[in-house]
């Protein structure tokens, strides 16, 4: 049996109002032994994530503003697509800890902050920025619920 197969994606809401999420969806190893991380798809992880933390705010009655805290684990050698490969690689650290980030219940702030957060990640990796267009194609239908 893959080892990679068994693990699974999960999320925990703790009793302090604190949610915990885990997967390993964006990481993948090509045929030739590539290790990729998928931008693009970390931004949908992280749209999908907030969407439904702020339902179940909603719907527990919990005051919709929480940090938001993002790392990533053993990317080191792993390059950052969909740029050119070897152009965005992570070389340098095994882990990356993004900022930690007070979200509150107001979309363009929310916005803003995300598009701060994730351009460290493609900085990161080399790139200048997380690119724009890719950022309002996961984001421009970015709901609170």
């Amino acid at each position: 049996m893959n080892i990679d197969l068994e693990i699974v994606p999960y999320n925990l809401l703790f009793r302090n109002d604190s949610t915990e999420t885990f997967t390993n969806e964006p990481f993948f190893k090509q045929p030739n032994g590539n290790l990729l991380v998928n931008g693009e798809q970390i931004l949908y992880f992280i749209k999908e994530q907030l969407e439904k933390n702020f339902l179940i705010f909603k719907r527990f009655s919990i005051e919709a503003y929480f940090y938001l805290s993002i790392k990533l684990n053993n990317i080191k050698n792993m390059n950052l697509t969909p740029m050119m490969i070897g152009r965005n690689h992570y070389n340098n650290f095994d882990e990356l800890q993004l900022p930690i980030t007070l979200l509150q219940n107001d979309i363009q702030e929310i916005k803003k902050q995300l598009k701060n957060v994730v351009d460290i990640l493609w900085q990161s990796g080399g790139a200048n920025e997380c690119p724009q267009g890719t950022f309002n194609k996961v984001f421009d239908k970015f709901s609170l619920g």
